[in-house]
Formats: C-alpha cells, sequence, structure tokens
C-alpha cells in the first residue's frame, strides 16, 4: 500500500476543516470516506424502514420481525473477524466492489422475500418452504433469516475495507478528525433521504423503496470507485 500522506498543518482549523482537507488530499482515503458514508446512510435509511417491513412485508409482530433479522449480528460479527486480514491481503477496491454488490444484491432479495419463497417452493427442492407454518412464521420469514447472515458479513466487508484505509493512509493526529467528519457526512447525506424514504414508503410500499436504495447506493458505488 502507498505511503501515508504527511501530516498538513491545521492551526486554525475546525475539526470538520482538518477532517475534510485530510481526507480531499488523499484520493484513496477520499473514495473510502465516501463507501462508508455510503454503507452508513443506507443503514440509517433501513432503520427508518425495518419496523413496516416487518408489519408490511414479513406480517409478523415487530418483537417477532426483530428476532428473524438478528441473524445479520452474526454475520457482522463473523465478517469483521474475517474481513480484517482480507483488507491487507487483497486490493482495497476489489473488497469493496464485492461488498457493495453482495450487500445490494442481498438487499433486493430481502426486499421480495415472499415472492422468492413462493418461486422456490415450486421446485422440489425448496417444496418444504411451503410447508414452514409455525403461527405467523412463513417461508418468508425463514428466507429473510437466511439472507440477512451475508447481508450482515457484506456490510462488515466494506466497513472493515474503507475502514483499512483510513487507518492507514491518515496521520494518527488527524484520524479523529477524519472520522468525525465522515459521521457527520453520513448523517447530513442521509436527512433528507430518510424523510423521502419514509414517505415513499407509505405511498408505494416498503419493498419498491428498498429495490429504489438498493439500486440507488449501486450506482453512487461505482461512480465513487469509478471516479
Amino acid at each position: 500500500m502507498p505511503e501515508a500522506i504527511p501530516p498538513q498543518p491545521t492551526e486554525g482549523a475546525s475539526w470538520w476543516q482538518a477532517g475534510w482537507r485530510a481526507m480531499r488530499r488523499d484520493p484513496a482515503v477520499f473514495k473510502a470516506a465516501i463507501e462508508l458514508t455510503l454503507i452508513t446512510m443506507m443503514l440509517i435509511i433501513l432503520g427508518g424502514l425495518i419496523p413496516t417491513y416487518i408489519r408490511d412485508v414479513l406480517e409478523l409482530p415487530f418483537e417477532i420481525g426483530a428476532l428473524v433479522l438478528t441473524p445479520a449480528a452474526i454475520g457482522v460479527i463473523v465478517g469483521l473477524r474475517v474481513a480484517g486480514p482480507l483488507a491487507h491481503h487483497l486490493p482495497h477496491g476489489l473488497l469493496s466492489s464485492v461488498g457493495f454488490a453482495a450487500f445490494t444484491g442481498l438487499l433486493l432479495a430481502l426486499a421480495f422475500v415472499n415472492e422468492e419463497a413462493t418461486f422456490l417452493a415450486g421446485y422440489g427442492a425448496f417444496s418444504w418452504l411451503d410447508d414452514v407454518n409455525l403461527g405467523d412464521f412463513d417461508g418468508g420469514a425463514l428466507l429473510a433469516m437466511v439472507i440477512v447472515l451475508p447481508l450482515g458479513f457484506a456490510y462488515a466487508n466494506v466497513s472493515v475495507a474503507a475502514q483499512t484505509v483510513l487507518n492507514d493512509r491518515v496521520p494518527l493526529a488527524l484520524q479523529g478528525r477524519v472520522v468525525a467528519t465522515q459521521g457527520a457526512m453520513a448523517a447530513l447525506a442521509a436527512s433528507l433521504p430518510v424523510l423521502g424514504a419514509g414517505a415513499l414508503g407509505d405511498w408505494l410500499g416498503v419493498q419498491p423503496v428498498m429495490a429504489i436504495l438498493a439500486v440507488s447506493i449501486a450506482a453512487a458505488t461505482v461512480v465513487n470507485l469509478r471516479s
């Protein structure tokens, strides 16, 4: 990995100005910060959509629906353990691209779990999906549990790949300001989309909104990686 750019004087600069300048001086750091912003923004927006998703798509009580989505945490834990070594042996662009591609594809799959469960149940190997019926818990909910596990893993891959770049290339004295600036970028970037996603979810339904979100983030990621 190329050497990090040495720290520059930051006297008189606010924390966000110092963080922004540090990111802009190094294109690799700036790309990594954008990746973290995109993945964090996606999670913030999803956090607002998940209750509606549990109610309207999975058709489960919130408490049960939350349990259905807990395998995502296992995926994150495993991803954090695996992605760390990978980030130092694989090119950042490759690890990040694979992580984002997997995340957006799995998010699309998560949006339409009921339709996918019905489709798969038509094949002999997956016909048992029609037999899953534990109260309100059905084949769609089971498929959601399966999907969110690698979804969490993909999220960890993207986060670790980008964070490794920041840790390796940003001078230690500036890392706190860079991380704080990136966090502020994510919060600002998500503020309007959160409101828009909520309004669209009430109007179109949560499934189209999740699909739009996945496609939009995928497009933004391609632009960032190619820039």
